[in-house]
């Protein structure tokens, strides 16, 4: 169990973003409570911290547009590298232009 409110800083990043015109990934209900059971606070700290920015270079955590028909119908992911493996979370547009991550997984 993760002893920081995963929504509240995930709200705290998300205005720092809008702040700073950076993109930003709005995670749901259901991919928190994925991330908090699977993930330890280190892990999920970097996540959210990935989830503000584009990657530099390959292998580097960040947002990634996805090409093709994406994965599972989701065309944009966050991948973050962790003591315990690797995990994404997928998500899509929405009609207002942020990205809305919905699936939250180990790929590794």
């Amino acid at each position: 169990m993760i002893s920081f409110t995963l929504s509240d800083k995930a709200n705290q990043l998300r205005q720092a973003a809008i702040r700073k015109n950076l993109i930003y990934i709005m995670i749901s209900k259901k991919a928190l409570k994925q991330m908090d059971k699977e993930v330890d606070e280190a892990v999920a700290k970097k996540f959210l911290k990935s989830i503000a920015k584009y990657p530099g270079k390959q292998g580097a955590n960040g947002i990634k547009k996805l090409s093709g028909n994406g994965i599972k119908g989701f065309m944009y992911e966050v991948k973050v590298k962790g003591a315990g493996g690797t995990y994404r979370l997928l998500g899509n547009k929405t009609k207002s232009g942020e990205i809305l991550g919905e699936v939250f997984e180990k790929t590794h």
